[in-house]
Order: structure tokens, then C-alpha cells, then sequence
């Protein structure tokens, strides 16, 4: 294309060839309008739409952080109430959201369907800028909060899903230290402000200042457009002019983010988070010492400051973590570099360390960084680093989200700040220069320039308050009664009719001509034939090999699924403690730290890890594995084999401090994660009490094996010896060549390489036929109420269809969509405030309906019961009908990455999942009727006879609903 072209009102400014990823970036301004947009051309068939605006808040009232969500509640063109949520029936879309940060707003999708993506890109376009929420007061009272009163004697409450999705947010230590770490670095600018909302503040933003914040911030000229893939640019663009951007004019006011003046001097904050009661005399206190460094446009700055993170604390024995754990400072340390704010943001993170450390926690982090720099750091470490860095970059994963995403978030650190959009993309020589300058000291300096010589950093303090949920609460009970007595009989009444205009607001019905205007595919856009996922199979001696013939960019990826059947059932969640030490503790060859080094500078990793996968049809079958998985450039075989090798079977399982170690920052991590995704863990514990596979899941990754931690780390000097013992044991008995099956994906040209390879790799490794368990795995038959400190409930109820005489069809697929769309998203997220609700179906025979930071428990289980009376009663024209199999085809459509379908293709063979089953749920999905699903209705009628219930949440919620459990107790 030619600089300066006018292609449908967009001026082209830039086009760069980027071949990192092997694309094209065009830069274009809308003359009309003043929008940017950015176009990143290849042949990814997986495209992508987003519009971004800057969005800076002035407050602690959430107001972009509910403009996002109000956005998702209709538009001029799609007056319906939750336009995505209809079109989202109908989708091949394989992601579609929305995201705030701290000064902007992200709404994104993605389909490999080129009329899929054009009509969500119009849905869109219409919601952020035809919004009717001007028209429609609900909508904020919806999203955002509102005041609930049912009748005159009730109390007065506030409800809302950013409300108690942040009620939520602000249960978790680690949500608040990351989220606080920020504010006391920007006090002058609008970073200081926390734009999701605290709980605190969001019942003070009023409809004014609502739609004010909407009409300052959402106008093209302050709107960056990204679009992604083999998608027909000249097209969207014809179609973002002609329907959208031609009406407006552009906007003189320039949205910008002031720069925060550099501190003359360090500084100091403290913050308190939920507790249990116990944690005031444990070592429960968290640090963050947090450093503001130059500026996000600088992209050897950020790229230093993300491989620097690595190296101080990108694993267990990075330099400052080995030392500060060493110094029994606290037990889980890392690193979090925010580089997308105008100023970068490195955090040093202290999990679980004690309050006698306050006074000398920053000269101790400063002084042992100081200690790095004079005595210079392993240029071996460094190279690993960026190693590892520059993989994951090559590789493009983002914790599963499409490449075009991951491609955007490193666009937008120049783009939104009038910089090259390039300029992060092309990181090849920037790589290259940093291994050059690695020898000259360059860490060093830069530690000494960024962090030791740099006064702009705050220490936040962030201590355990056993109080703090029983106090909040009751200032909210306080102050909302505090509201109520100062109301009139009149005042008290006009609220009760309002909230029963607001009920009936959200329960009427749409009009169908309003749903019409939904755009929607066709059944012939959908492929009959499900996708073939290559699978050759092949012997090398005894052990089965998987070949799956992809293009992988050169990398090979290898997972050896070790069978873990022979170990006791009493020694069961001693196999993800092995997995979790594997690679981590010295060798008869290597140091921890040196194994860890050697991983990194030749591999992109090597993690192990459970894998238990069902029979495909039989929850009470299942096939236990030890997953080791790796990746590697073809041409570093040889070395991946040898630190398999060393890491299998030379590991010294009898390194007890650094087991302990371990135990004591994996225990962390699974706080950590227990808060950030209670829902999971309720899940997985409530199908454990009539499954033996999700039994077994739950003793490997659930709530037993938390237990389990919680045990042998608190005494630990007591059962030291019986621990290695046990690892020995299971590592002797799993760890050998009689249990193994080993998949390989690779590019078809490298696999020759490959079995070469593994020939003399398995010709080491141990071989010993071991007996197999036959486990009981009893059923815990109990409805339990879990207890963590949080002010939102996690509710689960879980069912097993196959135990009650039902079989698997793919029409459930169709009615799990059905009963998610059409009845649990108005009932617990809409009408009840919860962040969010979703039903799980699998077809090993369970069932589970599962909440997320919801304000609810009895009030959710009453939805739950009327499920089958839903469903007995569904209607839905063949229009609907039509949506609801082709979104269900769209979900187990998504396109996969080439190591993900390698993986996904071994679960099937080892499931014994085979493609003719996989093409009659395909076939059954696209044949479901109406009656299909309303027949639906008698097996969840007999499944509600069966009574399982998981909870974990907030501890008064809990206790006032004592009668549902059979056991009642604190998790910590």
C-alpha cells in the first residue's frame, strides 16, 4: 500500500513488515473521525476485532469499569438487553470480552468466520457508541449498583455485579497487593485511582457523572482500532467508515495521561486484607516494594526489566528469591513487571513473612541487590533468561487467549502513546542486543540505575486483619441502616416500588422483533465433519509413542505420561508433590540452581504435573498419569533428553530444606489460587463426593491436596522422613519405562530427529513391571460449607446423570448453552448481582452448576431447583434453535495451537475417545430439536433427588445456612 493512501476515510501513516510473526502492520488515522487503527495482516484464520479508548478515572467509583460492562446492555441498532449475550448464542466466536485497566478499556473478539467477525465488530461499534443506557436507568442499576428493598420491615441492601464482583476482587491478599501496589506510586495523576471500584465508593457514582465519564471518554478520537489476521482489511475498513466513523467529527480535546513527577524521596503505605483468625500469629504478612522506571515506549527498557524479573525471581532459585527464602524472610517471592502504564511498574513481591521484618524489609531486598551488583551476576543466568523470554515470545501463547490478543497488548505500549505501534514486535535484535551487552555488565548497571539509585519506589505493607469481613460488614449493615432510618414512610415505600419495577425490568421478556435484529449465522455455515487431530501410532521397544504431525515453528513438543496406578491410595497426593520437585532440586550433575539455568538456556521449559483423564463415558474409570511436559527447538534434542534424564532419575529427593522449601511456597500458591478461583475448587470438591475420578482430582489438585500441604508443612520436622520416604517410593515405582507413553508434536521433517532421540533416552531410563492399585477412593458423602475469608459466596451443586440411568448425547451441549443464556445469567448474574455463573456437562457422566463471587447462597440454590422446570417448559423458535447449535458448534470448535492439539489428541487416545465418537456429537449437536431438549427435563427432575453441595465463602453467610451442609469448618 502506498503512505498517505486514503482507503474509505483512513489515511495510511505506516506499514511495516514485521517477520518476528510474520506479518504486516498498517498504522491509519480516520481523517472524519480522528481514530486511530492499526491492521496486523497474516494468515492466521483465527481473526480478531478490538476497540480500546483511554479511559482515566477521577475517582474510586469503578465508572469505566462499569461502562464496561453497561456497554454489553444494548445499543440503537441491537435494543435488546444484552445484545452479546444473544449474539453470543448463535457464535462461532472462540473469545469474546472485555477488559478495564488502570487507563483503558478493552473490548475484544475473535472467530476463524469471516461474517461472524464482521457482525461482532458492528455489535461493537453500535454498543460503545449508541449505547442505551442514556434511555435505560436499569442499566446502571444493574451493572453497577443499586439499593434493594423488598418490603417496608426488610433491611436495606446494596447489590450490583461490579459491586460484589469487587466485594470479591477486595477478599483476595493477592488482588489488593497487586492492585494497591500501584496508587501510592502515581498520587498525582489518574493512576492513583483504582478504576474497578472499591466497594467503598461505587454506591456514591451517580447517573450524572455515569454518563458524563461515557461522553468525555467514547468518542473516535480517543478510540485505537485493532484488527487481526487473513480477514479482507479493505472491507472492515469500508464498513467502520461507512456505518460508523463517517458521522462523527473530530474531537479538539486530547485525552492524556499526565506524567507522575519522580519521587525525591522513598515512601511508605499500609493496608490491611481478610484473615482468619489464626493468621495474627502466623507469618501472614506481605510486602511489595514497588519502582517506577522510565517509560513503556521504551522497548529495550521494558524488555530489560521482564527478563530482570526472571532473573531475580523468575523461579524458585533466581538469584533474590534463593536469597531471601534462604533468609526464612518469607516463603514465596516474585516478581510483576506492569509495563502497559505510561510508566512501567517493577514490583518485588514477599509472600507470608513475619511483622518483625517491617523496619528493614527495603535495606534488606536493597542491600542483596546491591550484593548482586558488586559481585555480578552468571552470564549463564542471564543468557537463560532472556532464553526463556524470547521462547515465550516466538511462541505467542498468552494463557490461551488468540495470538492477535497477545500481538495487541505489545502494540498498544507505543500505539496508545503516539509511538511506533511496531516497535515491541520487533524484538529479534533487540534480544541479540541484550546477550551482547550481558557481558558488559548490563544487569548490573541497570539494577544500580533503576532500582538501587532510583527514589521514586513505595513500600507497601500489607497486613493480616482476622476482623476485617466481620467489620466491613457490619459498616455496611451500619451505614445502609443509617440510610434507611432517615427515609420518609414515603421515601421507604417509593424504594420497595422501585425495586419492584426493577425486578420486572429485568424479567420481561425482549421483544422478538428486537431479537431480530441480532445478526446471526446459518447452519450452512458450519462444517458437518468434525477436525481430524493427526495421531500416528508407533512403538520404540515397549513404549507406545504418539506422533502428531503439525507445523510448530520448529519447536518440538514432548510430554511423557509416566502411569502412576501402582502407587497406594494413601500415597496419593504424594504424585503432585513429586511432580512439583521435579526439576527443582539438585542432581547428581547439577546444583537447583544450575538445573534450573540449564532448563532455561536450552528448552522452553520443562514442568510436570497430574494428569488424570476419564474414561470417556465412565467417571468411575480413569487413568492416573505424571505428565512431564517440555518444548524445545528441534535442534536441542539431544540436550532436552539429557535434563530429562538428569531430572528423572538423579534428583536428590532427599534435599529436605529444599523440600521444604517447596511445600511452603506451594502451599502459598494454592492460597493464592483458592482465592483467585474458589469456584473450581468447590466444583471439583462437590463431584468428589460421588466420583471416584474427581475423588482422586480432588487429592491431586483440589481441596484434599491443599489439606494435604497444610499437613506436612505445619509438621513438617515430625514427618520429614516419612515425606522423602514416600517421594522415593512413588518416584521409584512411577518413574520408569514400563509405565510411560510419550507423545511428540513436531513438524513431520523433524521427526526423524525425534526417534533417534528418544531411542537412546528410553534405553537409560529404568524399567520394572509394577503391580496396579485397585483403589477404592469411598465417597466423602458430604455437603460441606468451606470457610476463607472473603464477603462473596462460591456455590456448587453437582449431579451424576449416568449413576441415575442417563447416557451422554451431544445435545447436551446444545442444552448446557441453553440453560446458561436463557436462564442462568438473567436469574444469578442480572437479577441476583453475582460476577458470574455457568453450568459444566461432561460426558463421563457429571453435571455441575457453579457461581462466582456471588452475594447469594439459599437465594442461588432456589435457581438451581427450578433448572427442570425451565427446561420443561422451553420454547424457542427454530431462529433460536439455530443459535444455540451453532454457538455449541463454535465452542467445541476452538481452534486449538498446534501443542494443544497434540494434547488433546493423546487425552482422546488414552480416553479411548475415538474420532467416530467425536463426529456423533457433532451430528447430534446439529440434529437437536426442541423436544430433544424439553426431554432434557426428566433426567434434571431425577437429578435433583441427588443432593450435592459444595459452598465456600464468607464465614457468616455460611454459618446462617448451617442446615444445608453436613459439615461446617475453616480452610485458613
Amino acid at each position: 500500500m502506498i503512505i498517505n493512501k486514503v482507503i474509505h476515510g483512513f489515511r495510511l501513516i505506516r506499514e511495516t513488515k514485521i517477520e518476528e510473526i510474520l506479518s504486516v502492520l498498517r498504522q491509519f488515522e480516520h481523517q472524519k473521525s480522528g481514530a486511530h487503527l492499526v491492521h496486523l495482516g497474516n494468515d492466521d484464520d483465527n481473526k480478531v476485532f478490538a476497540i480500546t479508548f483511554k479511559t482515566l478515572p477521577e475517582d474510586h467509583m469503578g465508572i469505566p469499569h462499569i461502562l464496561e460492562h453497561s456497554i454489553f446492555n444494548g445499543s440503537m441498532k441491537f435494543p435488546v438487553k444484552n445484545p452479546f449475550v444473544e449474539f453470543g448464542k448463535g457464535s462461532l466466536s472462540n473469545s469474546l470480552n472485555a477488559s478495564t485497566s488502570k487507563d483503558s478499556t478493552t473490548y475484544y473478539c475473535a472467530s476463524t468466520n469471516s461474517l461472524d467477525i464482521l457482525n461482532l465488530m458492528d455489535l461493537f461499534l453500535d454498543g460503545v457508541f449508541n449505547p442505551t443506557f442514556y434511555s435505560r436507568p436499569e442499566i446502571l442499576k444493574q451493572e453497577g449498583w443499586r439499593y434493594e428493598l423488598n418490603n417496608h420491615s426488610d433491611d436495606l441492601i446494596y447489590n450490583g455485579v461490579v459491586y460484589n464482583e469487587m466485594k470479591g476482587a477486595f477478599s483476595s491478599p493477592m488482588i489488593i497487593l497487586l492492585k494497591e501496589s500501584i496508587k501510592p506510586l502515581f498520587p498525582d495523576n489518574s493512576y492513583f485511582f483504582e478504576s474497578g471500584g472499591y466497594p467503598t465508593d461505587i454506591p456514591k457514582l451517580t447517573k450524572e457523572k455515569f454518563l458524563a465519564f461515557h461522553e468525555k471518554y467514547y468518542h473516535p478520537s480517543n478510540c485505537y482500532i485493532y484488527l487481526y489476521g487473513d480477514g479482507n482489511l479493505e472491507e472492515y475498513l469500508k464498513f467502520i467508515n461507512e456505518e460508523y466513523l463517517s458521522d462523527f467529527n473530530r474531537s479538539n480535546k486530547i485525552v492524556k495521561i499526565q506524567e507522575q513527577i519522580p519521587f525525591k524521596n522513598p515512601r511508605e503505605s499500609r493496608l490491611h486484607y481478610p484473615a482468619s483468625h489464626d493468621e495474627k500469629e502466623k507469618d501472614k504478612h506481605h510486602f511489595c516494594l514497588g519502582f517506577t522506571i522510565g517509560k513503556s515506549t521504551d522497548p529495550e527498557l521494558v524488555l530489560a526489566l521482564t527478563v530482570l524479573e526472571k532473573i531475580l525471581m523468575g523461579t524458585p532459585d533466581a538469584l533474590l528469591t534463593k536469597e531471601l527464602i534462604s533468609k526464612k524472610i518469607g516463603t514465596e517471592i516474585f516478581g510483576y513487571v506492569f509495563d502497559n502504564y505510561k510508566q512501567p511498574v517493577f514490583n518485588i513481591i514477599i509472600k507470608n513473612s513475619s511483622s518483625k521484618f517491617i523496619g528493614n524489609i527495603r535495606e534488606t531486598i536493597l542491600e542483596t541487590l546491591s550484593n548482586f551488583v558488586n559481585n555480578g551476576i552468571d552470564n549463564r543466568l542471564i543468557k537463560a533468561s532472556i532464553n526463556k523470554i524470547e521462547f515465550l515470545l516466538r511462541e505467542s501463547n498468552f494463557y490461551g487467549y488468540p495470538k492477535g490478543i497477545f500481538f495487541l497488548e505489545l502494540i498498544r505500549k507505543n500505539w496508545f502513546f503516539n509511538e511506533n505501534p511496531a516497535s515491541h514486535l520487533q524484538f529479534s535484535k533487540l534480544f541479540e542486543k541484550l546477550k551482547d551487552l550481558s557481558q558488559e555488565r548490563y544487569f548490573e548497571n541497570f539494577i544500580k540505575q533503576h532500582l538501587l539509585n532510583n527514589p521514586h519506589n513505595n513500600l507497601l505493607i500489607l497486613e493480616p486483619d482476622a476482623d476485617f469481613v466481620q467489620n466491613n460488614s457490619a459498616a455496611v449493615k451500619r451505614e445502609l441502616a443509617s440510610i434507611k432510618a432517615g427515609l420518609s414512610s414515603e421515601e421507604i415505600t417509593s424504594l420497595v416500588s422501585e425495586t419492584r419495577a426493577f425486578r420486572e425490568f429485568q424479567e420481561t421478556p425482549d421483544n422478538p422483533d428486537d431479537l431480530l435484529t441480532i445478526p446471526m449465522l446459518n447452519i450452512g455455515n458450519i462444517d458437518t465433519k468434525a477436525k481430524i487431530l493427526p495421531l500416528y501410532e508407533d512403538k520404540i521397544g515397549n513404549v507406545k509413542i504418539l506422533s502428531h504431525s503439525l507445523f510448530t515453528n520448529s519447536i518440538t513438543y514432548l510430554d511423557l505420561y509416566f502411569d502412576t496406578h501402582s502407587i497406594q491410595e494413601q500415597q496419593i497426593s504424594y504424585i503432585p508433590l513429586l511432580a512439583e520437585v521435579l526439576g527443582k532440586l539438585e542432581t547428581s550433575k547439577y546444583s537447583s540452581s544450575e538445573i534450573s539455568n540449564e532448563i532455561n538456556y536450552h528448552t522452553g521449559g520443562i514442568t510436570a504435573s497430574p494428569d488424570i483423564i476419564s474414561e470417556k463415558d465412565n467417571d468411575d474409570k480413569f487413568y492416573p498419569k505424571l505428565r512431564i511436559r517440555s518444548k524445545v527447538f528441534c535442534g536441542k534434542l539431544p540436550k532436552l533428553f539429557e535434563l530429562l534424564m538428569e531430572i528423572i532419575c538423579c534428583s536428590n529427593l532427599k534435599q529436605s530444606n529444599r523440600l521444604r522449601e517447596i511445600i511452603q511456597e506451594l502451599r502459598s500458591k494454592y492460597e493464592d489460587d483458592i482465592g483467585f478461583s474458589a469456584d473450581r475448587y468447590a466444583a471439583l470438591r462437590v463431584k468428589s463426593y460421588f466420583s471416584k475420578f474427581y475423588n482422586f482430582l480432588d487429592q491431586v489438585e483440589g481441596i484434599s491436596f491443599f489439606k494435604f500441604l497444610v499437613d506436612i508443612d505445619d509438621n513438617f520436622k515430625e514427618k520429614e522422613s516419612e515425606i522423602i520416604s514416600n517421594l522415593i517410593s512413588i518416584s521409584n515405582s512411577i518413574l520408569n519405562k514400563n509405565n510411560l507413553l510419550v507423545s511428540i508434536t513436531s513438524h513431520e521433517k523433524d521427526d526423524p530427529e525425534f526417534k533417534r532421540s528418544v531411542d537412546d533416552y528410553l534405553r537409560e531410563l529404568p524399567f520394572e513391571i509394577q503391580g496396579k492399585e485397585h483403589y477404592k477412593l469411598e465417597a466423602l458423602n458430604s455437603n460441606e460449607g468451606i470457610i476463607f475469608p472473603s464477603r462473596v459466596q462460591y456455590v456448587a451443586r453437582s449431579y451424576s446423570y449416568t449413576k441415575a440411568g442417563f447416557e451422554y448425547s451431544g445435545s447436551m451441549n446444545v442444552l448446557k448453552r441453553i440453560i446458561s443464556f436463557n436462564f442462568l445469567h438473567q436469574r444469578i448474574r442480572e437479577q441476583g448481582g453475582a460476577y458470574g455463573v455457568y453450568p459444566i456437562f461432561k460426558r463421563n457422566g457429571t453435571i455441575c452448576f457453579v457461581t462466582y463471587r456471588d452475594p447469594h447462597l439459599k437465594k442461588t440454590l432456589n435457581v438451581f431447583d427450578k433448572i427442570a422446570g425451565f427446561i420443561d417448559k422451553f420454547n424457542a423458535s427454530q431462529r433460536e434453535m439455530t443459535k444455540f447449535i451453532i454457538g455449541a458448534i463454535g465452542e467445541i470448535d476452538r481452534p486449538l495451537r498446534a501443542n494443544e492439539k497434540g494434547a488433546r489428541a493423546a487425552e482422546n487416545y488414552i480416553s479411548h475417545l475415538t474420532q467416530g465418537d467425536i463426529q456423533k456429537t457433532r451430528d447430534e449437536i446439529l440434529s437437536t430439536t426442541l423436544k430433544d431438549i424439553r426431554n432434557y427435563a426428566a433426567m434434571l427432575n431425577e437429578l435433583a433427588k441427588q443432593n450435592y453441595l459444595t459452598v465456600i465463602g464468607n464465614e457468616e453467610k455460611i454459618n446462617q445456612n448451617q442446615d444445608l451442609f453436613n459439615s461446617v469448618y475453616q480452610l485458613f
